[in-house]
């Protein structure tokens, strides 16, 4: 019954323009060959359900999976009808009721039908109706296209198997439950993007600059310039000398405000209207986010910072199917935020609030709350992640509101605790009013009403009009054929009719079809009753169909028809199959079923060649129902070999032997010797191969030069199977190696290393030395070779012989020296200072407060002091460190009871760590642990510990002297 609840679905989606719109011509190609082997009219589908009140025009494809029932009882009354069932109870033929009673009947039991078949009424009402399967295979069908679909089909596979057989149980049900959450769709639709480094003019004015943003400025007016500039360590963009401006701080700045701040200053130096200036990003700085918790593959991304939280969870494949979409986490050194992803859908501008910064933290926690809503009283039927203080309105809110024909006296609320699911009937005021408590697992159903018609009778089957049709006044069965028409294949001797009676039970009355045609008097032409149903059977359904298969060197290979009067013979089914191919063998097997034996299998070796070219031959055998006729290719039977070449050749690889194969002809095949190859040392390595024995591996070595030609010609060399030739590469040959020199030098670029073992000082002096603005202190390293990364290191003081095994390295390959411009500030973080406080009437974006001031020569402590307020009563003052420009680190030392805090350099950064309380604390609240400060004790109950505590002091010492006076005697 599954696979025709697809059917009614794929019905549906081509009945409405609306559906048909989220499906690909494949899908619905798909669909309407399955539709057709099934033997189910669509438009009687869709008739039939228009009867019961729903109208396809009006239903969104989220309310499909709620239509389970009416559908499939719609699709069971027609296959049954079809079918001719001689239990029509069978088939759930009952008569059309209106959906809001049977349903309330329906769910009066529904805690036992819970746990019934998937097939009981009740279980449309159960968590497992979310996941809904047909939804599910919607969906999926865009893994395959419609022919394959139909090529599986042919070879025996069901509808399900064709489009689901490489899916795992787990998989599907992975997909079905993240698909049925609201909001998960939009990380899977394409709503979202992974954003690239370049920026277009769409940037938002809310992106937040930082290091590595580059700027582009466009003035055209009385002044014109195109001007490019990068928002270098330091945070400053620096205009060109000429221009007589000064440096400008950008770093934290958005773009909207940098692009007034930029205006103003620049208005200073060249003449512009201001609608002739322009701002934009040009290119976006990379970042590394970490993205851990309910994801697909979580781990550490560097993704250009254009991008938002929303849009870098795409690098990580989207949120797992328990993640929250509702309570991520993003946490910054400057704190932590939320993100809700239903806000985001009701507001998409709302995404801009959540841009990164490097070495963000995006934490996807396991969801709390799901509940869901379905039915046709609601605009869209889904699952929904619930947050603290969210109540039944705000759901129903959530999923679009009520449908205009929601049933008012119906709302139901089913809700699981300790494994045991409660019902709870509601109506629509009382459901509004009360406070219905929303826990994990909860449904809401809410009904629609339908009226449904009554008056008819029904036809179907081997007709050209089935379908239902008004009863008249004395109508018989005859009238009711001549509406009808009946096919030219229909079987007319009989037919059925099925008679619901009033106590539910039925009727099967047989009718004369032809005798009631011919002579429409006779009593076999009695009247029709309301909701009569007749069903006309075609011959078509009388008559076994067999097929047979060819494969093989066949040019056509496929599944034909075997004819019932035997006359199909090996000759005319190579025929059907465009012939042989040039590569069959003579012969070919046949593989048999016999009769009345499905399990068993016959095998019969047939002269393939002698039957094709001799049709009249003892050869030419005839063939039976389901036989699989197989003719192997001549390659079937036998060996390739292959012979290996590696080394320093152009194009190394694997080439097939033959005796004809020379020396010179492998190695042009593989597109010569390499310039750095020995062609002095050239090996072949042999397998020797004898039947019945053990292998023996041989090597030798020949010589020959650049051009392929031996030196000795004399040499008879001639391959076997399985040779190996290994190219050796000339000793000590190395290519030209190179390093980067970049920033302040006078001359900095690319230089290749020109001797073994060369150090960071020749090449700063071959790159001319430092400039002027040079600030050596904070030169780094920076090494690919085995993603080594940044190496700390002292560039200033490479020219001092003390230092110079230490700080004077060897450059290595790949190798990138930077050195900066003097940095004449130092950066504090705010946190663990009293600088919120201090600074409160400075807005700056995204909460982060680090201070850039001037350098001075001194410690830690006297910046914090002098600049952020002093230290706060979160800080653990000992845990105070300063990375200095080069990336190196120094912590706060003790001495004795003092704290020596670390020397503040030029470019530093000042941080200040929290006590372990406070991280703790910060931690639990992050879990929603109760963080909230313990009442303090009052005087009289803290002076009683005192005094509790010296009294148990003063027992313990006079214990103690006791016990050495003792000990002394």
């Amino acid at each position: 019954m599954k696979y025709i609840f697809f059917i009614a679905l794929a019905t549906l989606s081509l009945t409405s323009p609306v559906f048909a719109q989220n499906l690909t011509q494949s899908q619905i190609a798909a669909a309407q060959e399955a539709l057709a082997d099934a033997g189910v009219d669509q438009d009687e589908v869709a008739r039939r359900l228009r009867a019961k009140g729903i109208d396809l025009e009006n239903v969104t494809a989220q309310q499909l999976q709620t239509l389970e029932e009416d559908i499939r009882q719609v699709i069971e009354e027609i296959k049954s009808e079809q079918g001719g069932n001689d239990d029509p109870e069978a088939g759930s033929d009952g008569p059309v009721q209106d959906s809001n009673t049977s349903t309330k009947a329906t769910n009066n039991n529904l805690p036992e039908e819970a746990e019934s078949s998937d097939d009981s009424d009740g279980s449309r009402f159960t968590k497992d109706s979310i996941d809904n399967a047909a939804d599910k295979r919607l969906k999926e069908l865009s893994r395959r296209s419609a022919d394959e679909i139909r090529e599986r089909m042919k070879q025996g596979y069901t509808l399900d198997e064709a489009i689901y057989g490489e899916l795992t149980e787990e998989e599907r049900q992975h997909y079905a439950a993240r698909s049925s959450v609201y909001g998960m769709n939009i990380f899977f639709n394409n709503s979202l993007d992974l954003f690239p480094g370049v920026s277009s003019s769409t940037t938002p004015d809310s992106y937040v600059l930082d290091v590595g943003d580059k700027i582009a400025i466009n003035i055209f007016g009385a002044s014109q310039a195109d001007l490019m500039y990068e928002i270098e360590e330091d945070g400053f963009i620096r205009p060109s000398k000429s221009t007589r401006m000064s440096k400008i701080y950008l770093k934290g700045v958005t773009l909207g405000k940098a692009k007034t701040l930029l205006r103003n200053r620049f208005a200073q130096a060249y003449l512009f209207n201001s609608d002739q200036f322009e701002v934009s990003l040009h290119t976006a700085r990379t970042i590394t986010v970490n993205i851990f918790g309910e994801v697909q593959a979580p781990g550490s991304y560097t993704i250009s910072a254009l991008n938002t939280a929303l849009n870098a969870l795409l690098a990580a494949g989207g949120p797992g199917a328990e993640a929250s979409l509702r309570n991520i986490k993003i946490m910054s050194s400057s704190g932590d935020r939320t993100l809700d992803v239903y806000e985001f859908m009701t507001n998409p501008e709302s995404k801009y609030n959540f841009y990164l910064r490097n070495n963000d933290v995006i934490f996807i926690p396991k969801y709390e709350t799901r509940v869901s809503i379905n039915g046709p009283g609601i605009r869209r039927s889904a699952t929904y992640e619930v947050v603290e203080g969210e109540t039944y309105k705000d759901l129903v809110e959530l999923a679009g509101g009520y449908t205009s024909n929601m049933y008012k006296g119906l709302v139901q609320h089913i809700s699981t605790k300790d494994g045991q699911q409660t019902l709870k009937d509601y109506s629509l005021d009382e459901a509004e009013k009360a406070d219905i408590k929303l826990g994990n697992g909860d449904m809401l159903v809410f009904h629609s009403y339908f009226e449904a018609y009554e008056n008819y009778v029904s036809i179907s089957g081997a007709v050209k009009h089935a379908g239902r049709f008004e009863l008249l006044d004395n109508m018989k069965i005859s009238d009711l054929l001549d509406k009808a028409v009946l096919e030219e294949e229909a079987f007319a001797d009989i037919a059925y009719l099925t008679r619901r009676n009033l106590n539910g039970t039925f009727q099967l009355k047989r009718v004369y079809v032809n005798e009631i045609l011919q002579n429409p008097d006779s009593d076999k032409n009695f009247e029709l009753q309301d909701q009569d149903r007749i069903n006309l059977f075609s011959i078509v359904t009388f008559t076994d169909k067999y097929q047979f298969s060819i494969t093989g060197a066949v040019r056509s290979p496929g599944l034909h028809f075997w004819d019932p009067d035997k006359s199909i013979t090996l000759y005319d089914a190579i025929m059907l199959s465009q012939g042989l191919k040039g590569l069959a063998t003579d012969f070919g097997y046949i593989i048999s079923t016999p009769p009345n034996q499905p399990l068993n299998r016959e095998y019969q070796v047939v002269d393939v060649r002698t039957a094709f070219e001799n049709p009249n031959s003892a050869a030419n055998i005839t063939i039976k129902p389901n036989d699989r006729i197989v003719i192997p290719k001549t390659t079937d039977y036998m060996d390739q070999f292959f012979v290996n070449v590696s080394g320093a050749v152009r194009k190394p690889g694997q080439f097939i032997y033959d005796p004809s194969l020379s020396f010179k002809d492998v190695l042009v095949m593989a597109g010569g010797l390499k310039r750095e190859a020995a062609s002095n040392k050239i090996d072949i390595f042999r397998l020797k191969v004898e039947n019945n024995e053990p292998t023996v591996t041989y090597a030798t070595t020949i010589e020959i030069d650049h051009d392929l030609q031996p030196l000795n010609d004399n040499i008879d060399f001639e391959f076997q199977p399985f040779d190996h030739i290994v190219v050796r590469t000339t000793p000590d040959f190395e290519p030209i190696q190179y390093v980067n020199v970049n920033g302040e030098v006078k001359y900095p670029g690319l230089y290749a290393l020109m001797e073994p073992n060369e150090r960071i000082s020749s090449l700063i002096e071959r790159a001319g030395g430092f400039t002027d603005e040079a600030f050596p202190e904070a030169g780094t390293l920076n090494r690919s070779e085995d993603n080594i990364g940044l190496i700390v290191t002292r560039m200033d003081l490479i020219t001092n012989r003390k230092y110079t095994s230490k700080y004077n390295l060897v450059l290595k390959n790949g190798d990138a020296l930077t050195i900066p411009k003097i940095k004449e500030v130092v950066t504090i973080n705010h946190v663990g200072t009293n600088a919120d406080e201090l600074y409160a009437d400075v807005q700056l974006e995204d909460s982060t407060l680090n201070l850039v001031v001037n350098y001075h020569n001194r410690r830690a402590k006297w910046y914090v002091n002098q600049f952020a307020g002093g230290f706060d009563k979160t800080a653990k003052r000992k845990k105070t460190y300063v990375r200095h420009a080069n990336g190196r680190i120094k912590k706060t030392r003790s001495f004795l009871v003092f704290k020596v805090y670390p020397k503040v350099k030029q470019g530093s950064e000042i941080h200040i760590g929290l006590k372990e309380k406070v991280i703790k604390e910060r931690e639990e609240k992050q879990k929603g642990i109760d963080t909230s400060p313990k009442q303090e004790k009052s005087f009289i109950e803290r002076m009683t510990e005192l005094q509790t505590i010296i009294a148990l002091t003063t027992s313990i010492t006079t214990t103690t002297l006791a016990t050495i006076s003792l000990l002394q005697q």
